[in-house]
């Protein structure tokens, strides 16, 4: 029998050998008429009979390996003997479909230089110097990657590995910022990815292919998003590879409980700011500042906003705020991460106060309730100039960019245009209305003061419960923060819930923002 007649008549065997390596029937067929035709044409020079056997399935291994590469299905058997002295090698032993699965599932859990190794040398059939020079590293290192690639889907490829239910429910987090400076941090968690990496990091130290698989995404499509989280230092890696949150987060299980424990102190603070307000409001608007007038929702939203600044962030910040690090940027600030536990929340407002070079004041204290933020704008330096020299009404040389600034203002309502020129949409004090004002909210600032500084130590107790061993000393200084969200967004979402504070659209100018003249 001649070895064409032997080609012949293993051609069905052939074709099963085929199948039981590729995904479909057209596949298999393809495949199996390339083997075919590869010992048809090597068959002459077949020079001993007795090895055709030998000879078929060397050619059909030939053959395979070169159309797995064609079509990317399968990484190649190795082929390169000084990269190849495992007997044990994951990627020659896979056949199945499950293995393929496996397999795939480990690559995409691998990091960067042993990933590109491994696709460089099994599927794109690169030498190992090849690899080397791609890489920019040593032949030495190349081979270290594929062995070291090689053992990790070994590895994995005999474990049961699940991903973790942020792959299926992912969590939100909200990144918060206080500081003397630019927040560089703006916009670095504004991704749901980001967000769950950081949340995926909190408690445990994880490696870049577990985090890859509580978030259930490759590796490959996160890998710029580790880098550059540590990058700012949100995110921690120490010398094994491991990444740690580097901030302290309040969860949405950590605020739950945290508002039920100080329930009484929020309400016991929105009593007290009705109260004030009722009390003190003939001899505020007597005052005579600039906007005095302003309609009764104007006017309860104001004192609000000015009395829980003054109780919380002044007051009781003199006291319980934590010293501010500086950041790699040299600023002096703190950022931390708030998992909302309403959705959108209407009241986890934005502060910021901002000066000229004269020394003026404009101060915001936004809820998104009240719509577009005014703080971001107004708290850019030359917004902040023209606006304060609108509210000072010495808008009548403003340069072409600061008029254009202004145009920008009244659109937006921030400024009105009347038949008097431009001016600020919001209550106007001078420094000694603004002391007469603050004599007038002190005594029950302070009062609200004391109550947010009892909230404090109620909570203290309860956030080294819930943060990690790392963060427990800085979480000691940030749960002043959660005054924020217990003395002041609680109390005005309840005055909001109440009716006593109505939505902005009843106010006749901006009802968290004020300018005072220095």
């Amino acid at each position: 029998m001649t070895a064409n007649d032997r080609i012949a008549e293993m051609s069905r065997t052939v074709y099963a050998w085929c199948a039981a390596r590729t995904a479909t029937a057209a596949d298999a067929e393809d495949l199996s008429q390339e083997v075919l035709l590869a010992m048809l044409r090597a068959a002459p020079d077949l020079q001993d009979e007795r090895a055709f056997y030998g000879f078929m399935w060397s050619v059909a291994r030939h053959v395979y390996s070169a159309w797995a590469r064609r079509r990317r299905v399968l990484p190649a058997p190795l082929e390169d003997a000084e990269a190849s002295a495992d007997p044990h090698d994951p990627f020659a032993a896979v056949e199945a479909s499950e293995d393929i699965r496996l397999l795939r599932r480990e690559l995409m859990l691998l990091n960067r230089q042993c990933r590109q190794a491994a696709v460089m040398y099994y599927i794109r059939g690169m030498k190992v110097a090849g690899v080397a020079g791609t890489l920019g590293v040593s032949v030495s290192m190349a081979k270290y990657l594929l062995f070291k690639a090689r053992n990790t889907i070994r590895e994995g490829m005999e474990m049961e590995r699940d991903y973790g239910e942020q792959s299926y429910h992912p969590r939100r987090l909200d990144l918060r910022y206080w500081g003397h400076g630019p927040n560089h941090y703006w916009g670095m968690a504004g991704t749901l990815l980001r967000q769950n990496i950081l949340l995926a990091c909190y408690n445990d130290a994880l490696t870049a292919g577990q985090i890859a698989l509580a978030v259930g995404v490759g590796l490959p499509y996160m890998e710029e998003d580790l880098d550059k989280l540590h990058e700012v230092n949100l995110l921690l890696r120490d010398s094994s590879g491991r990444y740690r949150t580097n901030i302290v987060i309040f969860t949405a299980d950590y605020t739950r409980e945290a508002a039920a424990l100080v329930a009484p102190e929020v309400q016991a603070i929105a009593e007290r700011v009705k109260r004030c307000i009722a009390e003190q409001e003939a001899d505020i608007r007597a005052i005579g500042f600039t906007g005095c007038g302003m309609n009764a929702a104007a006017f309860r939203w104001q004192m609000t906003a000015l009395l829980l600044h003054r109780a919380v962030i002044s007051l009781a910040g003199e006291q319980a705020a934590p010293e501010l690090p500086c950041d790699k940027w040299g600023v002096p600030c703190v950022c931390w991460g708030v998992e909302p536990h309403r959705g959108e929340d209407p009241f986890a407002f934005g502060a910021c106060g901002a000066r000229n070079a004269a020394g003026d004041l404009v101060q915001c204290m936004d809820f998104p309730i009240n719509g577009e933020m005014v703080h971001f704008a107004l708290g850019r330096q030359a917004w902040t100039n023209v606006f304060l020299c609108i509210a000072r009404g010495d808008a009548f040389d403003l340069s072409e960019n600061d008029e254009a600034i202004a145009a920008d203002m009244t659109r937006m309502g921030y400024v009105l245009h009347g038949e008097g020129g431009l001016a600020a949409n919001c209550p106007v004090f001078t420094a000694a209305q603004c002391r007469a004002l603050l004599a007038l909210l002190d005594p029950a600032a302070q009062e609200i003061a004391d109550i947010a500084l009892s909230m404090r130590d109620k909570e203290a107790a309860l956030l080294r419960e819930h943060a990690p061993e790392h963060l427990q000393g800085a979480a000691q200084g940030m749960v002043y923060f959660r005054l924020f969200e217990c003395g002041v967004s609680q109390p005005a979402a309840m005055l909001h819930g109440e009716g006593f504070l109505a939505d902005a659209r009843a106010c006749d100018c901006l009802p968290t923002t004020y300018a005072v003249l220095a």
